[in-house]
């Protein structure tokens, strides 16, 4: 709603099952999930990258944040590690 240029509402689930299967299965790829009393909240999802091999850069790994997603009625209550 906020950025309808980029964004628009899906009709149906915003990812299928292959989608979050192959996220799974992808050693690259970190998905947290949020719980509360038992039911997801929420997720992170990060995607762990190296840097390209040229001689320019130097070599690291890094992560980039790709999502992250709270339910509206949980927003701002602060978090718990367990």
């Amino acid at each position: 709603e906020r950025v309808p240029d980029l964004c628009r509402r899906a009709d149906g689930p915003a990812r299928d099952q292959d989608y979050w299967n192959g996220l799974f299965a992808d050693e690259g790829v970190g998905v947290l999930i949020a719980d509360a009393e038992g039911s997801a909240v929420g997720f992170v999802q990060v995607r762990v990258r190296d840097t390209p091999d040229v001689p320019m850069v130097v070599p690291r790994r890094f992560s980039i944040l790709e999502n992250i997603v709270v339910d509206e009625g949980h927003r701002r209550q602060g978090v718990e590690s367990t």
